[in-house]
């Protein structure tokens, strides 16, 4: 359920990590991940942080908790006319979330009027 422009992303970065894993050689610690560093190991948690705030900055975006990215991502799923229940299956929840539809209302109609969410 990826759009074809994040699935073609995937597999360009698949590529990208293959030819690192092969110029590392044995020092490459295949553990199957997607995204590792640059010797196939986890990334640390302060550099996934210190990069995110990094991407705000470059896209001239406020600064968000990391977390953050789950509301956006369940808004936008839910403007784009995903069930809740479903929204709610990704997001890992497995009791009811609560969802108060207004302000997803109002999102959606500042989006189809101006052609672009402004949060």
């Amino acid at each position: 359920m990826l759009p074809g422009v994040a699935l073609e992303a995937l597999q360009v970065h698949r590529i990208q990590q293959e030819q690192i894993r092969v110029n590392m050689g044995e020092k490459w610690q295949d553990k199957g991940l997607v995204f590792c560093d640059g010797y196939g190991g986890f990334f640390s948690p302060d550099m996934v942080l210190r990069r995110f705030d990094k991407l705000l900055d470059e896209a001239g975006l406020p600064h968000m908790r990391f977390h953050d990215l789950r509301h956006s991502a369940a808004t936008i799923l839910l403007v784009a006319g995903v069930h809740p229940k479903v929204v709610q299956e990704r997001l890992g929840h497995s009791t009811s979330m609560r969802c108060e539809m207004g302000p997803v209302e109002r999102l959606e109609t500042t989006w189809t009027r101006e052609g672009k969410v402004t949060v």
